[in-house]
C-alpha cells in the first residue's frame, strides 16, 4: 500500500482521503496537517449515538 507521500512522489495530487469509520482519534487532524481532507461515512460518536 502506498502512502500519500509515496503517491505525491509519483506525481499524484492527493487532496482527500475516504474512510468508512472515523474513530475521532486525531487522524483527521494529522491528514489536515498534510493538506488532505478527510471524508468519513460514519463517525465513532455517530455509531455510539445510534446504538442507544
Amino acid at each position: 500500500m502506498l502512502s500519500a507521500v509515496d503517491l505525491r512522489g509519483l506525481g499524484a495530487q492527493v487532496q482527500e482521503a475516504l474512510c468508512v469509520i472515523d474513530r475521532e482519534q486525531g487522524g483527521a487532524d494529522a491528514l489536515a496537517a498534510e493538506g488532505i481532507g478527510l471524508l468519513s461515512l460514519l463517525t465513532a460518536a455517530g455509531l455510539r449515538a445510534a446504538a442507544v
